[in-house]
């Protein structure tokens, strides 16, 4: 395994390792690396978010549902994500258009 560091414990290099492997659709060896990770007791710190509305900041930690208006977080996430998935189709079908009729 290429994973070398001072600090066996850092999660750091065997995510960096992994999320290469997954890219390149290398998924035995994602699962090696992920392996390695909990042989040595190594874990990965939970991503974080911030984001300011009407001058307050709220912060998000990946994973965790604990937030007092997770349900209306949750309702405009699926907005977002059903308009770019609607806009995503819209640029498909205008490239295919123009490709065709051009």
């Amino acid at each position: 395994m290429l994973v070398q560091s001072d600090s066996e414990s850092s999660a750091g290099p065997y995510v960096m390792l992994s999320n290469i492997y997954a890219a390149a659709g290398m998924w035995a060896e994602v699962n090696r690396v992920r392996g390695r990770m909990k042989e040595k007791g190594v874990k990965k710190q939970p991503g974080y978010s911030w984001t300011e509305i009407t001058n307050k900041v709220h912060m998000f930690v990946g994973g965790d549902a604990s937030h007092p208006e997770m349900s209306k977080i949750l309702s405009e996430l699926r907005k977002i994500s059903c308009h770019m998935q609607m806009t995503a189709d819209e640029t498909h079908i205008m490239a295919e258009l123009a490709r065709e009729y051009g």
